[in-house]
C-alpha cells in the first residue's frame, strides 16, 4: 500500500498516529532512563505541574475522536460504542472486573489458585490517591481511544480492499502499542503477544471498546480509573444508540407518510 494511494483522510489519520506515537515512545524513553531518587519529597507545585502535563498531552486524542466523527464520519460503532448483541459480552466481562476492583469480594480458589485476589492492589491504589487514580484513568481511556479506537479504524480502512483487513489492523495497532510503551525488546514483545493483541482482537470480534477501556483504566487507575472508564464509554454508548432510535422513529414515519391512499 503506497502513500500515494490512500484517501486524504485516511492520509491525514495516519499521519497523526504516526507522528503522536512517535512522540509519546519518545517521551516514555526519556523518562524511563532519568534516574529517579526516592528520598526526594516532590512538592505539590511539580505534581500540579506534572498532571496539567498529562492532561494538556492526551487531549489531542480525544480531540481526533470527536474530530473523526464531525469531519471525517466515522461512526460511533465504528469506535465500539455501541450497546447491540455482541457488544454486551465486552461490556459484561468489563464491568464484571470492575465489580471485583470495587467491591471487597472473597476469592474464588481453584486448588492453589486464588482468583480474584485483589487486596494488594486495593492497597497500592488506595496509597496512590484519588487524583493520581483519575489522571491514570484519564490516560489510559485516551490510549485506548488511540490504539484501540483510531489505529484499529484507520488501518481497517487503509487496508480495506484486503481479505485480512482485520488481521493488518490488529497487528499494527498492536505493533504501535508495544513500540509507545517500552523500548525493551523482550517487554515489547510480551506487551504484543500478551496485551495488545488479545485487546485489539477481541475489540473487533466484540465490535466494542469497553473492556480495552476498562482493563487498562483499572490497571492504570485503580478502582477511580475504571468507574472513570465507565462513564466515559457509557455516556457517547447511550448517545449513540438515542440516535439511532431517533433515526429509526423518524424513518419509520416517513414510511407511514408514504404510503399510497386506498382508493
Amino acid at each position: 500500500m503506497k502513500l500515494s494511494n490512500l484517501k486524504q483522510v485516511d492520509a491525514q489519520g495516519l499521519g497523526f498516529l504516526l507522528g503522536y506515537s512517535a512522540l509519546a515512545a519518545l517521551l516514555n524513553y526519556l523518562t524511563t532512563i532519568q534516574p529517579t531518587s526516592a528520598s526526594q519529597e516532590t512538592r505539590p507545585w511539580i505534581l500540579g505541574i506534572g498532571w496539567a502535563l498529562i492532561v494538556l498531552f492526551y487531549l489531542p486524542i480525544y480531540g481526533a475522536f470527536i474530530y473523526s466523527i464531525r469531519k471525517w464520519n466515522w461512526s460511533l460503532d465504528e469506535w465500539g460504542f455501541g450497546l447491540k448483541g455482541r457488544n454486551w459480552l465486552s461490556i459484561g466481562l468489563a464491568l464484571l472486573a470492575l465489580l471485583f476492583v470495587w467491591l471487597p469480594l472473597p476469592p474464588i480458589e481453584l486448588g492453589s489458585l486464588r482468583i480474584g485476589d485483589l487486596g494488594i492492589l486495593r492497597e497500592m491504589f488506595a496509597q496512590a490517591g484519588f487524583s493520581m487514580q483519575l489522571f491514570g484513568g484519564y490516560a489510559r481511556v485516551a490510549e485506548e481511544l488511540l490504539f484501540r479506537g483510531f489505529a484499529l479504524i484507520l488501518f481497517r480502512r487503509i487496508f480495506s480492499h484486503s481479505r485480512h483487513s482485520w488481521l493488518w489492523a490488529i497487528l499494527l495497532s498492536s505493533a504501535l502499542f508495544a513500540l509507545v510503551h517500552t523500548h525493551r525488546v523482550t517487554q515489547m514483545i510480551q506487551l504484543f503477544l500478551g496485551a495488545a493483541i488479545p485487546l485489539a482482537a477481541f475489540t473487533l470480534w466484540t465490535r466494542s471498546i469497553s473492556t480495552a477501556f476498562i482493563l487498562h483504566a483499572i490497571a492504570g487507575g485503580g478502582p477511580v480509573g475504571g468507574l472513570l472508564a465507565v462513564i466515559f464509554f457509557f455516556g457517547p454508548a447511550f448517545y449513540n444508540d438515542r440516535k439511532k432510535q431517533d433515526r429509526s422513529s423518524k424513518t419509520g414515519l416517513e414510511g407511514i407518510g408514504s404510503e399510497p391512499a386506498d382508493e
